[in-house]
């Protein structure tokens, strides 16, 4: 017979009180949210730092565990306030913080985690996760759980829960972002609202037009190139389980009380009954809230029709409800003494938790005695708590003739409850925390060097050479040739994305034997392969590195060098204390897609290593160019270039200089780096500054 697995958590979203008790009274194992600041759904109502307090007691109560989100970016001014914050959330009894910032995560190990033991960290989806060597890196920083992406299809999903030494969450319903999660930077580069600081407007909701390149490409015909329907595994539910799965996430901090009900609901019964949804149960999720439809694309691999829109995008919002909760109340046992000689006596037990209170010492009967039942009459009034004790579940020890008041017995019971409920919060220390990771830097990175990427390495000019250190070229197209060639050193970009460490050791393989010795990642996987491999690593923009404390954190993990957020304006770059790479030139890469959503339903060059070229135009006519390969995976370039090139000043004295390269023609690489010599003003109206 074959052994059945652990049914997994189920983790349901509370963007406020309400939907938090809605997630508790519909089943959820786990609930998520955030606090008023440092969440990545700063639209969402979320909890004021008292809320928080409450809200973990509630859920404490009922076995409901509390994942408290600090998943945003954080600049250097912010780090103190951010601290002070996880630590409240550890005094308030939080189970775990999911944290996106390894800032954040450095500076909660060494300070919080010693003094709390049964804290756990989540690593954030927006670290952009997927892989057994991402979680052994992060086990040794500390981690408990990765969230991995909503990109993941069936077989990766396995492949990392077999592998990794940490526990794998993963998303089972709600919005899809087209992006791969941490990599959009859309809308901060539309309007300032940074979607790494919680504050996404949203662009990818909007409308654009699609002009493609090649006549090979069947053009999308939607108005709505990058709206994705919703996600909805509840058809996957048997495979998912035999995943391996460890917690399994709803998406909906922005969402009602009544739609984490339903849905919550759903996912509860699925889960418990091992099976599929059945064509009834997803037509009702669909009446909650869905875009057109679901999706289950990247979970299958089929990436037709996965695009939809919801012109009012909000699901009706019942509010005030009563929910019930008589399901969720947790069966007690009791002990109660009486005797003549000792103090009344009683205890409460919770599986393996206990708590005992003492009160006076009873008297002789005048008229009526305790009995069994006039006492359980008193010590099993548990109305309004997540617990019920029943009378057959007290053992007595009773001596005839004694007297005790009414008043004794509730002040025994609530007294008793007070101190068992403080016991279930206190929890057991996480086993075999391993937090020596986070060292210290053993060397500082090298100032003042220029670095850049290219798109095409054939478009390399000897000026580039001469002028660069360092120029990072797509690793296809990495050649021996290149690498032997006078002036900056040639070194190889790793894909933005890679679901399998045997494919990125495939890759640094032939990189090394090709003659690379150099290379720029984008995940924590990547690093600890390329280390592996005997290679220096340089870290790329996708960390996300907003602060001091993250550089210090990836310095002492290995990187060489680090080109830091370009999300980051001066005033932060100055106060960095470590020497890191700024963005000076070029279109950003504002999103990082798995899917071509150029070409819906065909594409001629498939497979084929020769990039095809698209551009997204917005309704204020800004146009995005757009880049994808042989894999079909498509990145969206900022409309606007980063220009700083007469403020070098203020950036030569702190940090290195990095460049990217498009589709610049020779000769207007030439006047991008003279302009850079002689600190030209910008030369075109629209350029984007830090």
């Amino acid at each position: 017979m074959k052994h059945q697995k652990k049914l997994p958590e189920l983790l349901s979203p509370a963007g406020s009180p309400e939907a938090l008790k809605a997630a508790v009274a519909a089943g959820a194992d786990a609930v998520y949210f955030g606090g008023s600041g440092f969440s990545n759904r700063m639209r969402a109502k979320n909890f004021s730092s008292d809320e928080i307090g409450e809200a973990i007691a509630f859920c404490r109560g009922y076995g409901v565990r509390c994942y408290i989100t600090v998943n945003t970016r954080v600049r250097d001014i912010e780090m103190a306030e951010v601290l002070d914050f996880c630590r409240s959330l550890a005094e308030y009894g939080a189970d775990a913080l999911i944290v996106a910032d390894m800032g954040i995560a450095s500076a909660v190990v060494r300070e919080i985690l010693p003094h709390y033991p049964t804290l756990e960290l989540h690593a954030s989806t927006q670290m952009s996760l997927a892989t057994a060597h991402d979680g052994e890196m992060l086990r040794t920083l500390g981690f408990s759980r990765m969230v991995v992406p909503r990109e993941l299809h069936e077989r990766d999903l396995r492949r990392v829960c077999e592998n990794s030494p940490i526990a794998v969450e993963m998303f089972i319903h709600g919005a899809h972002c087209v992006s791969y999660s941490g990599q959009c930077l859309m809308s901060w580069a539309m309007g300032g609202r940074s979607g790494n600081r919680g504050e996404c407007a949203q662009p990818c909701r909007m409308m654009y037009s699609v002009e493609r390149d090649s006549e090979d490409m069947k053009t999308v015909k939607s108005r709505y190139p990058l709206s994705l329907k919703d996600m909805c595994l509840a058809s996957h539910i048997p495979e998912i389980i035999d995943s391996g799965a460890a917690s399994l996430k709803i998406e909906g901090r922005q969402k009602s009380a009544a739609y984490v009900y339903g849905v919550t609901s759903v996912y509860r019964k699925l889960l418990d009954e091992r099976r599929a949804a059945t064509k009834d149960e997803i037509k009702y999720l669909d009446s909650l809230f869905s875009r057109d439809g679901f999706t289950d694309g990247y979970f299958t691999g089929n990436y037709a029709k996965m695009l939809g829109v919801r012109p009012e995008d909000a699901e009706s919002a019942a509010s005030g409800a009563e929910y019930d909760f008589s399901h969720r109340r947790r069966r007690l046992t009791a002990e109660f003494s009486l005797r003549s000689d000792a103090p009344a006596r009683f205890t409460l037990k919770l599986g393996d938790v206990s708590a005992s209170v003492e009160g006076g010492i009873p008297e002789k009967a005048s008229q009526a005695a305790v009995t069994e039942e006039s006492a359980a009459k008193n010590l099993t009034k548990f109305g309004g708590t997540p617990f019920v004790l029943d009378k057959n579940d007290i053992r007595f020890s009773i001596e005839d003739g004694l007297y005790y008041p009414v008043s004794g017995l509730n002040v025994l019971r609530r007294e008793c409850l007070e101190k068992l409920t403080a016991q279930i919060g206190a929890g057991s220390p996480t086993a075999e925390r391993d937090i020596g990771g986070f060292r210290k830097p053993e060397t500082s990175p090298v100032m003042g060097e220029k670095t850049c990427e290219v798109l095409f390495a054939r478009g390399i000019t000897e000026e580039m050479r001469a002028f660069f250190d360092r120029i990072y070229v797509p690793w296809r197209q990495f050649t021996a040739a290149d690498k032997a060639k006078k002036g900056a050193e040639i070194c190889a970009l790793l894909p933005a994305a890679v679901y399998d460490d045997g494919e990125t050791a495939r890759i640094l393989e032939s990189l090394k034997k090709a003659g690379c010795t150099r290379v720029m990642v984008n995940t924590l996987g990547q690093l600890r392969s390329a280390m592996e491999a005997g290679l220096k690593a340089d870290g790329s923009f996708r960390l996300n590195l907003t602060n001091s404390e993250a550089l210090e954190a990836w310095y002492g993990m290995g990187l060489t060098a680090a080109v830091i957020s370009p999300e980051l304006k001066l005033p932060a770059i100055r106060d960095l204390s470590y020497p890191c790479a700024v963005t000076v030139y070029g279109r950003i890469p504002l999103m990082l897609t798995e899917r071509c959503f150029v070409s819906d339903g065909g594409c001629a060059l498939r497979g084929k290593d020769k990039p095809c070229r698209a551009a997204l135009t917005d309704r204020k006519g800004e146009r995005f160019p757009v880049f994808s390969d042989g894999s079909c995976r498509s990145v969206i370039y900022n409309s606007r270039k980063i220009w700083m090139a007469d403020r070098l000043g203020e950036i030569r004295n702190m940090s290195s200089m990095h460049f990217m390269f498009t589709d610049e023609t020779a000769a207007e690489i030439a006047e991008v780096l003279e302009g850079y010599e002689n600190g030209y003003a910008a030369p075109e109206k629209d350029m984007k500054r830090l």
